[in-house]
């Protein structure tokens, strides 16, 4: 089915000081949503993050980073406000947005620096969030049901913009290096 259904009605009496009341509810199925529209979304941040990067770089790149942080910091939060993990196999979902804004940070700090330094930065990053996505969170964009105390709207939304950011940031980073390659080193990348 294409559209929210109830499945099956619910109702358990429950007698308190000698009153009888019922406690009642519905369990309805809840339709995925459909994966195209938020691989657009992902598609099209990803070729405003490239558009951005090739206009100005180092802005585009303190902007990425500001974003994803911001990004994967609300997701943490909010699998972590849902879940009943152990504190210490929680604090594993703290690398990310710890690891990804101190790579792109690096980028973006030493972007006019000699050398490739800064684009295999802005790489790692875009990989880290890309790859976390590919085994982790990337699913929620396609599943109705998903494991975060956020709307799972918000949730598909964070997902596909830091999906986005981080192929952005990547696929530019790699076409860098690429064209570094076959030029021989650069003095100062595009700035």
């Amino acid at each position: 089915p294409d559209r929210t259904h109830v499945v099956q009605s619910w109702s358990i009496p429950v007698e308190v000081d000698g009153r009888v009341d019922l406690i009642s509810g519905t369990i309805e199925w809840v339709p995925p949503p459909l994966l195209g529209g938020w691989l657009v979304v992902a598609g099209a941040v990803a070729l405003l993050v490239v558009v951005a990067l090739v206009w100005r770089t180092r802005p585009a790149l303190v902007a990425s980073t500001l974003v994803l942080g911001a990004v994967l910091v609300a997701t943490m939060v909010g699998i972590w406000a849902d879940s009943s993990e152990p504190t210490t196999s929680k604090l594993a979902l703290a690398t990310l947005p710890i690891l990804v804004p101190a790579l792109l940070g690096g980028a973006a700090f030493t972007w006019d620096e000699r050398g490739t330094e800064p684009l295999w930065l802005a790489l790692l990053a875009g990989l880290l969030v890309v790859g976390s996505a590919a085994i982790g969170s990337g699913a929620w964009l396609a599943e109705s049901q998903l494991p975060t105390s956020l709307d799972a709207d918000l949730a598909r939304w964070l997902v596909a913009g830091s999906v986005g950011v981080g192929l952005g940031v990547g696929g530019f980073s790699a076409w860098r290096l690429i064209a570094t390659r076959a030029q021989g080193p650069i003095a100062n990348p595009v700035s």
